[in-house]
């Protein structure tokens, strides 16, 4: 479910309009809240309270699936033997950033499930919740207190709660690469975004991690990505994240000449190089791309440097909007995924999250 809400956190209000109202799933409105960075607006949001049950302290309430619903959205055939309590384990910096947006989905999906989330984040860290848990999965976590990682460590190492890696980045093996060989090496199971993803990680890390990885796409709701337009202004290229491919961009003045419209979303400080003419417009929330993915023929995505995935590819691609990528984009080493195979993905998550507690 989406809710209006009144953004309250100076630094963020700066970069939207002056109304300063932006729309958020409701669990990610809530935990927003809580932190003071939103006013939630929407009273209505209230006839969805849910009780809070024994286990959960930080409820993630999933968006209401209908009467009416897509087969992937109908729970599957899992066999519990009883209810898996699960601590999430992740940073919430980036209220919009892509590995939250993947969080947001895959928790609702486990949710509709009939997985028992309890959200642990460095504004609501809880050791019981962690010793309590039958499986921790551990996101990305660099924006914890010190205090926070010498719990985390014992849980995982001491009193050996198990525990899954579900990896977003790079920055396990640039920033601290010898407890991310620990952390990868005794983990039940270990998830990477790309097949590039996997593979530079082992090259860092060691083979002993292959055995017990895989490669799920970062998780998207193909619903809200979809192609449904023939009329997209002609000869077009749309650039969502230049903040990542300002040197490319620099060094790919020909391939830019070709267009005829360029637009560059959310950095008022680039400066086009000399002979391009782009239109510069405001960042946008999530919920407003699809729109500009079917507005535009071509989504030009170079970044300067390696990233793991990169969901805008994706998105792009979903609503028929060609990406012009560069090898930097780690979901390029998939080859072809359609709207299918990402949906599967969501599910195949799941699955081996239930082999795992089943086994146990």
């Amino acid at each position: 479910m989406i809710v209006q809400c009144r953004v309250v956190d100076a630094n963020w209000k700066k970069r939207l309009s002056d109304e300063g109202i932006v729309n958020l799933e409701l669990a990610k409105a809530r935990t927003l809240e809580s932190r003071g960075m939103v006013e939630i607006i929407d009273k209505q949001v209230t006839s969805l309270d849910k009780v809070v049950n024994t286990y959960k302290t930080k409820i993630l309430v999933p968006e209401s699936p209908g009467a009416t619903k897509p087969d992937y959205w109908i729970k599957n055939s899992f066999d519990y033997k009883k209810k898996v309590k699960v601590a999430w384990v992740q940073d919430y910096s980036k209220p919009n950033g892509g590995a939250e947006l993947s969080n947001q989905t895959i928790c609702r999906i486990g949710e509709l499930l009939g997985f028992d989330l309890a959200l642990v984040t460095p504004q609501s860290f809880n050791v019981s919740i962690l010793t309590a848990a039958d499986i921790i999965i551990i996101n990305n976590f660099f924006e914890f207190q010190d205090e926070h990682y010498t719990i985390m460590y014992n849980v995982l190492y001491e009193k050996r709660i198990p525990y899954v890696k579900y990896d977003h980045d790079y920055r396990e093996i640039h920033k601290r690469a010898d407890k991310a060989r620990q952390m990868f090496t005794m983990s039940l199971l270990n998830i990477f975004i790309s097949p590039d993803h996997m593979n530079k990680t082992i090259d860092i890390l060691g083979e002993q991690i292959r055995s017990h990885s895989i490669c799920l796409p970062i998780a998207i709701d193909t619903r809200s990505y979809i192609n449904y337009t023939n009329d997209r202004i002609k000869n077009s290229v749309l650039i969502p994240r230049i903040e990542k491919c300002k040197a490319t961009v620099r060094n790919d003045i020909e391939t830019l000449r070709k267009f005829e419209k360029i637009t560059v979303i959310g950095n008022n400080e680039f400066v086009a190089p000399d002979g391009i003419v782009c239109d510069i417009i405001e960042k946008q929330e999530p919920a407003k791309m699809p729109e500009l993915y079917n507005m535009y023929e071509y989504m030009y995505h170079k970044p300067d440097v390696a990233w793991a995935g990169e969901r805008i590819y994706l998105e792009a691609k979903l609503c028929g909007c060609i990406p012009i990528p560069n090898e930097n984009v780690g979901h390029v080493s998939w080859g072809e995924l359609t709207a299918g195979q990402l949906t599967d993905a969501l599910y195949t998550f799941w699955k081996e999250i239930d082999k795992l507690c089943l086994k146990r």
